[in-house]
């Protein structure tokens, strides 16, 4: 059966829109837990798989216009969701906000901008043009935010922030994981035994993105990124380790 689009624009609300959401995408993966080096990559599969980027660059925090697939964003505001059991997708529960219920996610909130796949590009466009979004949280979930705000390209519910991550649909599953560029400041997410020399290496341990055996496509295309460590506090060098996306957080310059 062809899905017909065009019965379902985004123009005709959020009933639509997560119906449309539904047709795309039948579930998500965010891959954050990577154990001891070297860990069977679950995106070894995915490979072959379009990925998707920003639609343009980065810009500055707490600007929302225009955001693309991949953009980093935080709650600007706590979110009341109730699960739609059609989509698996949060939606505002203003039931549970005037109850003085425990929000779902409170204000500061880390997610990921993903648009559903496939789907034509006139879709994505008016979406975006109404500043309306999926965001696929840190925990997993995915929300509906819908613009609350009278001005297009102002959703006033979210804050672009730093980072970058690549989302990559595959066979109906669409997974999140960290990008980095060259030099880029990062921490350990986790403590871990490295299989290949034994060494211990310890949560929180910063570094810098430093390609030296592979390019930064490589890294790109693998999720694999190799991080030269600050030295410890005595000044000895704690040296170069080989670690997926999923193992490093970003971390202000300074």
């Amino acid at each position: 059966m062809i899905f017909d689009y065009r019965k379902h624009r985004a123009s005709r609300g959020l009933g639509n829109i997560l119906r449309v959401l539904n047709e795309m995408t039948r579930g998500i993966e965010v891959l954050t837990r990577v154990p001891d080096h070297p860990p069977a990559s679950p995106w070894a599969s995915a490979f072959p798989a379009r990925t998707i980027t920003a639609g343009e660059p980065p810009g500055p925090a707490g600007a929302t216009a225009g955001l693309g697939e991949g953009d980093r964003v935080k709650l600007a505001r706590p979110f009341w969701g109730v699960l739609d059991p059609d989509t698996g997708v949060l939606v505002q529960d203003r039931d549970a906000q005037d109850a003085g219920e425990r929000p779902t996610y409170r204000a500061g909130s880390n997610g990921t901008i993903i648009y559903p796949y496939p789907a034509p590009e006139y879709f994505v466009e008016e979406m975006r043009a109404k500043s309306n979004y999926i965001v696929s949280m840190d925990d997993g979930r995915r929300l509906y935010s819908g613009n609350p705000s009278p001005a297009p390209w102002v959703n006033t519910d979210l804050e672009r922030i730093p980072g970058q991550y690549q989302v990559t649909h595959h066979k109906g599953k669409t997974y999140v994981r960290p990008k980095f560029n060259s030099l880029d400041r990062v921490r350990l997410r986790e403590s871990f035994i490295c299989r290949n020399n034994g060494k211990r290496y310890e949560a929180g341990w910063r570094g810098r993105i430093f390609p030296l055996t592979m390019t930064l496509a490589d890294c790109w295309a693998t999720g694999l990124y190799e991080v030269s460590l600050d030295d410890d506090s005595f000044g000895r060098e704690r040296g170069m380790v080989t670690v997926y996306a999923e193992a490093l957080i970003g971390v202000p310059e300074h």
